[in-house]
């Protein structure tokens, strides 16, 4: 699939939020333990790391956050570390499919977000909420097909070594120009992904503003 397919929603990230001076979303939270045997699930499993989520709902308001709980399994004998920030979604027109972005491809260019690590066997759960948007296609909406399905993407850092001093900080996240140019390469390179199965979901405009969206805009380096 070809980047430019891609059209990015929401981008609340802690960084994108604080490098554009707004924003008011929340990373990511720890929950109560996950049961999977009631609601919709989605799973996923790559190189020994799993996810197992449940959707606590089947239609998608535009604007209106999807609550998602999840946990991830990391069965390598490593540790890895997922980036706590808030998820990004993404829209690719062509599957017409959702997709939940859970950590980060990307680092920032003047901050760094905390990492949360998983070591070896652990087992952690998780909730997001995540907020969609039907971007415009040539100014109306109704050129840009519905999303008709919706899937989680977890990335994390594969090793941790290298980001030994982001992980469990304190601070949501850490501003140093010069690490974070630093960190780049490195994390470009050491990021790894899980990809779940999907979900049918039903669409439906923002209420009382069936001809509102937001402008797509492409992926980018944060910061």
């Amino acid at each position: 699939m070809n980047s430019w397919k891609i059209l990015t929603l929401t981008s609340a990230s802690i960084i994108a939020a604080s490098c554009a001076g707004g924003g008011t979303g929340k990373p990511v939270s720890v929950g109560p333990p996950l049961d999977l045997r009631e609601g919709r699930k989605l799973v996923g499993t790559e190189n020994d790391v799993r996810i197992d989520a449940e959707v606590l709902a089947d239609h998608v308001i535009a604007g209106t956050p999807i609550t998602i709980r999840y946990t991830l399994t990391n069965s390598r004998p490593n540790p890895i570390a997922v980036a706590d920030i808030v998820a990004v979604t993404t829209y690719d027109p062509e599957s017409r499919i959702l997709t939940v972005n859970i950590g980060s491809e990307v680092p920032g260019q003047q901050m760094l977000p905390r990492l949360i690590q998983l070591n070896s066997g652990e087992k952690r759960d998780f909730t997001i909420g995540a907020s969609t948007s039907l971007p415009t296609g040539n100014g109306t909406r109704a050129s840009v097909a519905a999303p008709q399905e919706l899937r989680l993407k977890v990335n994390f850092l594969g090793n941790v070594q290298p980001f030994s001093m982001l992980v469990n900080m304190p601070e949501k996240a850490l501003v140093d120009p010069k690490l974070a140019d630093e960190l780049f390469q490195k994390w470009i390179e050491g990021t790894e992904s899980v990809i779940t199965n999907s979900l049918p979901v039903h669409w439906a405009p923002r209420p009382n503003d069936p001809s509102s969206a937001d402008s797509p805009r492409a992926p980018r380096r944060r910061g």
